[in-house]
């Protein structure tokens, strides 16, 4: 309670009077949000550090490539945790195997390729657990409103047992 210009008496409500009055439905929907909050940061701490090991990885596959040698490049690609290692991997192994070709657009057409079909892999590393947040998407507003009707259902008893509208009874 907090005095106004007046002298009387205000009250605030918070945000865990909210909750409490939720009842039911507000538990799945602050566990939700929790979980919404935790794929967030765990993903974008993912990222981060995805990031940062690409570069350091993309620095020594760079270095190692342009002196041409290849199989230290793919030694490191096989050492690599990296999503991305996968991908250089494939590229230089359907280099070498087009080696003998002497049409450049050709080889660069099929090692494009060869790493697009590679990189559905990685998308799919980087996109974990975003399956989570889709469905917490879908169901919570449900929720939501589900707590919503329910509230509705419980103030309109209330007004027709008093057999009175008052502002008390709604709430």
């Amino acid at each position: 309670m907090s005095p106004t210009a007046e002298g009387t008496q205000t009250s605030r409500t918070t945000m865990w009077d909210y909750i409490s009055k939720g009842q039911v439905f507000m538990w799945p929907l602050l566990a939700c949000s929790v979980m919404v909050v935790s794929v967030i940061i765990e993903r974008l701490l993912a990222m981060r550090r995805a990031r940062r090991e690409a570069v350091a990885f993309l620095r020594d596959f760079d270095r190692l490539v342009m002196q041409g040698d290849l199989r230290a490049a793919k030694d490191l690609c096989r050492r690599s945790p990296q999503a991305l290692a996968g991908l250089m991997l494939a590229g230089i192994e359907l280099f070498e195997e087009m080696k003998g070709q002497h049409d450049v657009a050709f080889i660069h057409e099929q090692v494009g390729r060869g790493i697009e079909d590679q990189s559905a892999a990685v998308v799919g590393e980087l996109e974990a657990h975003l399956g989570i947040l889709a469905s917490i998407a879908t169901v919570a507003p449900l929720m939501g409103f589900l707590g919503t009707v329910t509230g509705m259902i419980e103030a309109f008893d209330a007004i027709a047992a008093a057999n009175d509208i008052n502002a008390r009874i709604v709430a």
